[in-house]
C-alpha cells in the first residue's frame, strides 16, 4: 500500500489540471500548442481547430459583444510572445479563408474585426491577404481599405518573408497605391514599401526591389496630384511619403543605393517643387499644402545629394 499516496496525488492532479480540450473549451489554448516547434498531434490539431472555429464564428455573430470577444481572444492568443511560426501557420491555414469570407460579407463591423485578426496572424499569407484588402480593385469599401492598409507596415516589419513572397507583396502594394483615392490609405501603402525596404529580416535583394517600387509609386502619385481635381488631396500622402524617406530611410540605406534613389527621385522632386510655385486646383488641398510638399522635396534633394549624410556602406 506504499503506492497509495502517489496514486492519490496523481488522482488529485488529474482532477485539478485541465486536459487540453478542457482548456480550449474554457477559452484558452494549452501553452504547448502555442509554443509548438514540431508538428501538432491529431489531438492537438483538434483542440486548436475547436478553439479557432469557436472564436472565428463569433466574428459573424449578431451580438456585438460576441464579435469583440472572438476578436480579442484570437488576437490575445496570436500576440503571445511564445507563439511560434509553426503555430501561426496552422492558425492562418484555418482562419484566412473564414476571415476573407467575413470581410466580403458586407457587415462593416464584422469585417473590421476580421481584418484586425488578419493583421495579428503574422504569416506571409496573412500579409498578402491584408495587402489585397487594401487594393481598390479587390476591396471597394474605402473604410475597409483604410483598416487593412493601416495594419500593413507593422505586419510587414515583423513577418519573415522570402524573396518570392516579398516580390508579390511589393507588386500588390504598388498596384494598390496606384489607384487608391484615400490619401491616408495611400500613405500606409507607401509605409508598407518602406518596411520592406528597411526591415532587417528582409533580404537585400528584396530591399532593393522595394526601393525601386517606392520611386515608381512616388512618380505615379506625383503625376496624379499634378493633374488636380479629385486627386489633388493625395498631396497629403505625397509630402508625408517624401517625409518618410527624408526622416528615416536615408539613414537606413547604403550609400550606393542612395545614389540610385537620388537619380530616380530627381524628376519627382522637381515636379513637386514646381507644384509649390503653381499649385494644382482641386478639392481637399490648399496652396499651403503644396508649398509644404515643395519644402519637403527641397530638403530631401539636399540630403540625398550631401555626401556627409550617407550612412552605412559609404
Amino acid at each position: 500500500m506504499r503506492w497509495a499516496p502517489a496514486i492519490l496525488c496523481a488522482a488529485l492532479l488529474c482532477a485539478v489540471v485541465p486536459a487540453p480540450n478542457a482548456l480550449a473549451q474554457a477559452g484558452r489554448l494549452p501553452s504547448s500548442i502555442v509554443s509548438a516547434t514540431r508538428p501538432l498531434t491529431p489531438e492537438e490539431l483538434g483542440t486548436l481547430g475547436s478553439f479557432l472555429d469557436r472564436n472565428v464564428t463569433k466574428l459573424s455573430a449578431k451580438d456585438l459583444e460576441d464579435v469583440r470577444g472572438g476578436r480579442s481572444e484570437l488576437i490575445r492568443t496570436l500576440s503571445q510572445s511564445t507563439a511560434t511560426p509553426l503555430f501561426r501557420a496552422e492558425c492562418a491555414k484555418s482562419l484566412l479563408p473564414r476571415l476573407s469570407e467575413i470581410v466580403q460579407s458586407g457587415d462593416p463591423f464584422a469585417a473590421t474585426n476580421a481584418l484586425e485578426v488578419m493583421r495579428a496572424l503574422g504569416t506571409p499569407d496573412s500579409v498578402l491577404a491584408l495587402c489585397k484588402q487594401a487594393d481598390p480593385e479587390e476591396q471597394r469599401s474605402p473604410a475597409l481599405r483604410l483598416v487593412a492598409a493601416s495594419g500593413i507596415p507593422g505586419s510587414v516589419a515583423r513577418t519573415p518573408m522570402n524573396e518570392a513572397q516579398s516580390a508579390i507583396v511589393i507588386r500588390v502594394l504598388k498596384q494598390a497605391m496606384a489607384s487608391e483615392t484615400s490619401w491616408m490609405a495611400a500613405l500606409y501603402d507607401f509605409q508598407g514599401l518602406f518596411a520592406l525596404a528597411t526591415a532587417k529580416a528582409i533580404p537585400a535583394a528584396v530591399q532593393k526591389d522595394a526601393r525601386k517600387a517606392q520611386v515608381e509609386a512616388l512618380k505615379s502619385l506625383t503625376d496624379r496630384v499634378a493633374k488636380g481635381g479629385e486627386d489633388a488631396a493625395l498631396v497629403h500622402a505625397l509630402w508625408r511619403s517624401l517625409g518618410v524617406v527624408l526622416q528615416q530611410q536615408v539613414a537606413l540605406t547604403p550609400a550606393g543605393e542612395l545614389t540610385a534613389m537620388n537619380r530616380g527621385l530627381a524628376p519627382v522632386l522637381a515636379k513637386v517643387e514646381s507644384m509649390g510655385q503653381t499649385p494644382p486646383k482641386g478639392e481637399g488641398a490648399s496652396d499651403s499644402d503644396f508649398r509644404e510638399a515643395a519644402a519637403v522635396a527641397t530638403n530631401l534633394r539636399a540630403i540625398l545629394g550631401r555626401p556627409a549624410s550617407r550612412p552605412r556602406g559609404s
